[in-house]
């Protein structure tokens, strides 16, 4: 279980091939999906609320596993401060 979260902190997400639904790539959200992604970003970064919701997207295995939760907001304020994660997110 942590071996599984460990391998996601140092592979990371990778990146979809478009940022918003295209007629190529209707899979992703629309502009609007994304709309309360981006305003609960800058809000949420590193705290365990945003943690709790956003870390099931990744792995849903560890949804309400306190020590990976832990870890995973930690994990979130020690790779990118609030800014940079909300500039790295819109690249």
């Amino acid at each position: 279980m942590i071996v599984s979260t460990l391998l996601i902190g140092l592979v990371g997400p990778t990146a979809p091939p478009a940022l918003a639904a295209t007629p190529d790539f209707p899979w992703h959200w629309t502009e609007r999906e994304w709309d309360p992604y981006w305003a609960e970003l800058p809000v949420g970064w590193g705290t365990r609320a945003y943690t709790e919701k956003m870390l099931p997207w990744f792995n849903p295995s560890l949804q309400g596993d306190e020590r990976a939760i832990a870890w995973w907001a930690r994990r979130m304020r020690q790779d990118a401060s609030l800014n940079s994660a909300v500039a790295i997110e819109r690249v």
